[in-house]
């Protein structure tokens, strides 16, 4: 009874890996690699954020003890919220986008049976880490961490290319 269940999941994970590893998906190496960029993008318009929002409070303070009437144009405080405005609105893009991808990918990492390449992929692209902190949390040493990642993507490839081929794509 038990085996029968096993057998059922392992054959609902390779029917859902024909749907998340389909012919129209680009490799998946540059599929994670995308989905890691977006994650380290939308910490850059975070950081930004915080730039305009700091500039903003800094000039206001200044404009109080200041206060001049007449000063034509813009002042520094509308354009550093006018840039803020921007930032979030490129911000919620991102993330939309960024969230839609880290799900698809989350789905493709748990085709892998074994946990500790799931756990380096997920590490890697779902929560940015550095390879340096990858090895720390998973008290392996900086190399074994590549190597796993290296063979987490070979599989992930391999899965990818069969699928393809019983599809009946051909590959370049």
């Amino acid at each position: 009874m038990i085996e029968e269940k096993i057998v059922a999941q392992k054959q609902s994970v390779r029917t859902n890996a024909s749907a998340l590893l389909d012919a129209d998906m680009q490799d998946v190496r540059t599929f994670l690699r995308e989905v890691r960029h977006g994650y380290l993008y939308t910490q850059v318009l975070c950081e930004r954020a915080e730039r305009y929002r700091e500039m903003a409070t800094r000039a206001t303070s200044r404009a109080d003890a200041l206060r001049t009437s007449g000063t034509p144009g813009r002042s520094k405080v509308e354009t550093y919220v006018l840039e803020l405005v921007d930032v979030h609105d490129e911000l919620k893009r991102a993330t939309e986008k960024l969230m839609e991808k880290s799900r698809k990918a989350e789905k493709v990492i748990n085709l892998l049976e074994d946990q500790r390449y799931r756990a380096v992929l997920q590490l890697r692209y779902l929560c940015g880490m550095k390879w340096e902190e990858m090895s720390e949390k998973l008290h392996y040493s900086p190399r074994w961490v590549h190597k796993m990642h290296r063979e987490a993507l070979n599989m992930l490839e391999l899965m990818q290319r069969r699928e393809r081929i019983m599809n009946g794509y051909v590959e370049n």
